[in-house]
Formats: structure tokens, sequence, C-alpha cells
């Protein structure tokens, strides 16, 4: 008998609820593919942070990054300067163009991401994440970069995602925190550079 055991017996832990919900499917052999049959497909826009940062912030980076600006001109630094402006730049159009449509699609033989095939072999668990606001769908990859993929769906379609990857893929209830994402939500939380209402 193991110590989680009997701490989960007198009701001190809960490891159980943090083990996955298994497969339904033991296992995946793509050579017995056989025809595809398709679950569930849906489109949906991939969202984005939307984060307003209060004038006053604006202000104060605006005046910080003038002063650097400055400084960097007057070392003859030039080229950090234009590698500078350039990320500036970049940024401001990468937050401010629309994101496409992107089609999605479960099926016998994986899933699908705007023209991506994954198959299931590939796919290690799928669990449910709350960034910015919105809900996605979080699937890690056994290899290969991305290792995750961020999916976003329509949320009454929830409960039909969930039970046609429990066919193949173990289910985390919980999102899987390391110690650098925990660190980050920790430090995002000492800071408020939203205006309070």
């Amino acid at each position: 008998m193991k110590v989680t055991d009997l701490t989960d017996l007198i009701g001190v832990t809960n490891t159980k609820k943090d083990q996955p919900v298994a497969p339904e499917e033991a296992e995946f052999r793509r050579e017995n593919l056989g025809s595809k049959s398709i679950y569930l497909s849906w489109e949906a826009k991939p969202s984005a942070p939307t984060a307003s940062i209060d004038p006053r912030f604006k202000k104060t980076f605006l005046v910080i990054g003038a002063v650097v600006g400055l400084v960097l001109m007057v070392m003859g630094e030039v080229f950090l300067l234009l590698v500078i402006a350039s990320l500036v730049f970049i940024t401001y159009v990468l937050s401010n163009n629309p994101l496409e449509s992107f089609k999605y699609e479960l099926s016998s033989h994986g899933l699908s991401v705007h023209g991506n095939h994954y198959y299931w072999d590939e796919m290690e668990r799928f669990f449910f994440t709350k960034h910015f606001g919105s809900e996605n769908l979080a699937v890690d990859l056994k290899e290969g970069l991305p290792a995750r993929l961020i999916i976003a769906f329509n949320h009454n379609d929830k409960e039909k995602i969930t039970e046609s990857m429990n066919k193949h893929l173990p289910y985390l209830e919980e999102e899987p925190l390391n110690f650098m994402d925990k660190a980050y939500t920790g430090i995002l939380g000492k800071f408020d550079f939203q205006k309070k209402k």
C-alpha cells in the first residue's frame, strides 16, 4: 500500500483526480486504418489577446523608449536601433491585422488543422485551457514542433469534442502547469497594466 492511497482514503489528498481519463481504444495502428469516418468538423477563428494598456503606461513606455533610442543614437548603435524599431513595427502589424478562420476536422484517422494532418499516434493527450478570456482545446504532441496545438472551437461542441477525442487520447481535466507556467502566472499577477474599473 502506498502513502498516497492512505492519504486519498483519509481525504487529505486527491491524487486520482489528477490522473487522465483513459481513452476507450487501447492502441492506434496506421496500417489498420480502414475508411475514414469524420466525427466532427468546424471552422473557427483563433482568438488573439486583446488586452488594452492604460494610457498612463503607454506614455511612460513611450518616454522610456524615446530616451533609450536617443542614447543608442548617441552611442552610434544604429543597427541595434533598427532591430528594435523593426520588432516594434512587426508587433504592431500583427496585433492590428485580423486572423483568418481555420478549418478543423476530427476523424477516425486523427486531427486536421487547416490542412495539416496529425494521426492519433502522434498525439499524447488533450485538455482545455483558458487564456486571454477564451477557452481553447490544447493537444500535446509526442514530438516535433509545435509541441502543443492550441485550437479554437465552438463552445457548444465541447462535449462532442471531448467524447470523440477520448476514444483515442487521454483527457486531462485540468491544464498541466510546469514551473515556468506557474512562475509566469505569479509574476504577471503582480503587475496590472490594464486600467482599473
